[in-house]
């Protein structure tokens, strides 16, 4: 399917996207943390949630306009006006680098954000335009496969490329321009389509647009759960990783190698899972898989936390070698393989529901209306787990409250599934 002309625009344009957006995060994030830079009384450290936020804020204010857009004017000429418009905010980026001015790099990744506004509401919504109602599953699982590898190389290349001792941030703005350019030029292949409401008239009020947006899915019981189950899975995978790094320090005594490598089994792991739902789903959509797949998401983070410590040795630090050789290691890799699997198997017919169940003349704002809520459980998330820590949950205790509350949540999706 990735080489199917109907098909390939649409998935190596969202594969560049989510590429190119990590790559510059990921290198925003080392150049404030590994340099200290702050902003005001804004330390390092709190500069690194503040980016996450500004990255973030976008959805809030923008994907009800974004929506509109998507259903009034045509998808393919649509994406290609934000392609272009990525090439430009990726030229500001790279003043940003090369004069490590954190401001103009906070303003682009502001920007960053609310071009991946627009385009997230086009990505899904053309997709039933394009292929056959027989094929929208697998075109579903291909883009989530292609997301998560994206994210992961993104996040090794950001990383790598401002880690270059000679003008590293200048070769990385220049890799974000390349990577845009990239994208813009393989949007062109995307297929014409119209618009599919071309009477409509813009709302610009987010907050009143919002809303209606929202009611739009709540009113209809399958967009419903699938929007409200999609991001109920975001408010788990924030946590997952934000909580990551942490665990390989703490109760690993690992190394950043160790991060990485349980990073990218995250990330493959979910490119597997959607893989196999595509396999298994027999050209349909089958919720039954992911009933399974959140029933088994459930499991496999509870049994991280009876893992426990890999090691007790408070002054060693182990590398990637050294951690297959640990108690329960495999145990671990096992786990986080199944929670990332099953992840994938969970979500891939949840977006197949929203796109089929919801009307085509309303489709993009019911994709800008669930990316609104992903947004909001993501922030809840973030609270959720900023509580646990203050009152002093471990990071083993973390996983077994996500696992029993998936489990929960389970139990209210199979019901209504």
């Amino acid at each position: 399917m990735l080489t199917d002309k109907r098909f390939f625009g649409t998935f190596w344009t969202m594969f560049f996207g989510a590429f190119n957006d990590n790559v510059f995060k990921n290198a925003l994030v080392i150049l404030i943390v590994y340099k200290s830079y702050s902003l005001g009384t804004v330390n390092s450290e709190q500069m690194v949630a503040l980016s996450s936020a500004i990255f973030i804020l976008p959805f809030f204010l923008f994907s009800a306009l974004a929506g509109q857009v998507s259903d009034k004017y045509s998808k393919t000429k649509l994406t290609r006006v934000i392609k272009a418009l990525e090439i430009i905010i990726m030229i500001i980026g790279t003043f940003g680098f090369y004069f490590e001015n954190i401001p103009v790099l906070l303003i682009t990744l502001f920007l960053t954000g609310t071009q991946s506004t627009f385009y997230g509401p086009a990505k899904f919504s053309i997709l039933p335009e394009l292929v056959e109602e027989n094929e929208i599953t697998k075109a579903n699982a291909y883009i989530e496969m292609g997301t998560f590898i994206s994210i992961l190389l993104g996040t090794i290349v950001g990383g790598t490329l401002i880690a270059i001792e000679e003008n590293g941030a200048f070769i990385t703005g220049i890799g974000t321009i390349s990577f845009a350019l990239i994208g813009y030029i393989v949007s062109l292949k995307i297929p014409h389509l119209s618009g599919a409401s071309k009477d409509l008239k813009f709302s610009f009020n987010p907050v009143t647009t919002n809303i209606s947006i929202l009611k739009i899915i709540f009113k209809n019981k399958k967009t419903n759960l699938a929007a409200q189950s999609i991001s109920w899975f975001w408010l788990i995978g924030a946590i997952l990783l934000s909580i990551f790094p942490v665990y390989v320090k703490e109760y690993i005594k690992g190394t950043e190698s160790i991060t990485t490598f349980l990073l990218a089994i995250f990330s493959i792991g979910i490119a597997i899972g959607s893989l196999i739902c595509e396999r298994l789903s027999h050209e349909k959509v089958n919720l039954k898989l992911s009933k399974v797949g959140v029933f088994f998401l459930s499991l496999f983070s509870i049994d991280l936390y009876f893992c426990g410590n890999l090691s007790l040795d408070q002054d060693v630090s182990y590398t990637l070698m050294d951690f297959f050789v640990q108690d329960n290691s495999l145990r671990v890799f096992i786990d986080l393989l199944g929670v990332s699997m099953f992840s994938g198997l969970f979500i891939v017919p949840l977006y197949t529901l929203l796109q089929t169940a919801s009307d085509k003349t309303v489709r993009a704002r019911v994709i800008a209306g669930n990316n609104i809520l992903n947004s909001f459980y993501i922030v809840v998330g973030s609270i959720l787990l900023t509580m646990l820590y203050s009152y002093n949950f471990t990071v083993p205790q973390i996983f077994l409250v996500l696992g029993l509350s998936n489990f929960l949540i389970s139990l209210i999706f199979i019901k209504k599934a």
